[in-house]
């Protein structure tokens, strides 16, 4: 299961194989897809603060205000502004592989 969800597989073992693995891939290929949304989201928020504590250093005058303001607030919005975009209800946790099964046998 994945998540909340039965997962069904049609036709025989090798179909199965082959659907996993594909199932898989999908799943890791939206997490790194997500990943680098988050990524490229946090480099446009330090961008965002660094113009604006440029924007703040570099006016002095009081007409320039309402300026320094709006480019505050648009920092601060983005910072707010949910990283995740995610349908899955894993989020942004890292598809997980089971760990092999292994028994041991009393000699």
């Amino acid at each position: 299961m994945v998540g909340d969800r039965l997962q069904s597989y049609e036709g025989g073992y090798t179909a199965y194989r082959e659907e996993k693995a594909r199932r898989w891939q999908n799943l890791l290929l939206d997490y790194e897809a997500q990943e680098k949304y988050r990524a490229r989201l946090a480099a446009d928020i330090e961008a965002t603060k660094g113009r604006a504590l440029g924007v703040e250093l570099s006016t002095r005058l009081d007409t320039a205000r309402p300026l320094r303001k709006k480019v505050a607030k648009k920092a601060k919005a983005r910072e707010k502004r949910p990283s995740g975009r995610s349908t899955r209800s894993a989020g942004s946790l890292r598809p997980q592989t089971r760990p092999r099964l292994s028994l041991a046998f009393p000699r």
